[in-house]
């Protein structure tokens, strides 16, 4: 059971690094993308206003 627990968190490893390895532009891309969502205000304002009306 411990050889096969090992194994399988070596592939997993190995897969984070292949994935890592090859994400380039698209990761960066990516990146952008969440950035420039990360600043909207939008859901913030709501869930204030939300909570207002709520209490």
């Amino acid at each position: 059971m411990h050889q096969e627990l090992k194994a399988k968190l070596e592939q997993g490893r190995d897969r984070l690094l292949e994935i890592h390895s090859n994400g380039g532009d698209k990761a960066q891309a990516l990146v952008e993308q969440i950035s420039a969502k990360d600043g909207d205000t939008n859901l913030v304002t709501f869930a204030l206003g939300l909570f207002d009306t709520i209490g």
